[in-house]
């Protein structure tokens, strides 16, 4: 993840965003990269995934600097998932390119609009510098 450049890791604070009146708003400010995008973090995700089967996987790793920060927070947020999405995560992490008509990634039947669903495993491993 060192080697990872700066362009890769998105910015991210609570300064930026307008989720003063979510449930979920807390005040910080960190940097996040997309997993996905990585493959060999894309590996790690996809075992830690199939510990948990039946789920929507969302794995997302944060850097946090001197100058960051995040409030304490219980990480029970709901995510919302349009069906797309699902599909593109399905075809990242069961490998698989669903033909149109047959697309059921993670086992879900297709829905329309957003979908929530809640967060079951929170998991943070920290790295950090000797």
């Amino acid at each position: 993840m060192r080697a990872l450049p700066n362009k890769h890791w998105d910015p991210t604070s609570s300064a930026e965003r307008d989720d003063a009146g979510r449930s979920d708003s807390i005040p910080h400010h960190f940097c996040l990269f997309e997993i996905e995008e990585h493959p060999a973090m894309l590996k790690v995700a996809r075992a830690l995934w199939r510990l948990l089967p039946g789920t929507l996987p969302n794995f997302t790793a944060a850097r946090y600097t001197a100058a960051d920060h995040i409030a304490p927070h219980d990480d029970l947020v709901a995510e919302e998932y349009e069906w797309d999405e699902a599909v593109t995560l399905s075809e990242k992490y069961e490998r698989k390119l669903w033909p149109p008509q047959a697309r059921r990634p993670f086992g879900f039947s297709r829905w329309k609009g957003s979908r929530p669903f809640k967060r079951k495993v929170a998991l943070v491993y920290y790295l950090n510098k000797a």
